[in-house]
């Protein structure tokens, strides 16, 4: 029995008064520039660095992308437009000679219309 009583051991709840208060940190400014400080401030400009170098390479080779593409639909694009005046060509020579054609029709009907009418006269 005497060794339960040696310990103190509390057997009621805690209260706010047992329970110490969180300490905030305080925060101080420390004027001083040491090594830590100096490594921080190198190590960051090379991180902004490294990446403006990637950012302009990934750029230029996206460009380069970019080009190539346009270089392909521009020669795909030339290609169609040979295409479609070589069309309009063809079709303006076939109204040509449709309309050349047409025109022997029309003198070839006219000649046999006037034979046809001649020939009841002659009867």
């Amino acid at each position: 029995m005497n060794e339960a009583k040696s310990y103190n051991i509390k057997m009621e709840a805690a209260t706010e008064t047992d329970v110490e208060p969180p300490k905030t940190p305080r925060i101080r400014f420390n004027p001083e520039i040491n090594l830590g400080h100096i490594l921080q401030i190198i190590a960051l400009t090379g991180a902004v660095i490294t990446g403006y170098v990637s950012l302009q390479r990934d750029m230029a080779s996206m460009r380069a992308e970019y080009q190539v593409a346009m270089a392909g639909f521009e020669s795909r694009l030339t290609v169609a437009e040979h295409a479609i005046v070589e069309r309009r060509q063809e079709d303006r020579e076939f109204a040509t000679e449709m309309r050349a054609a047409l025109g022997e029709i029309q003198k070839g009907l006219n000649n046999l219309q006037m034979q046809l009418v001649e020939r009841p006269r002659a009867k």
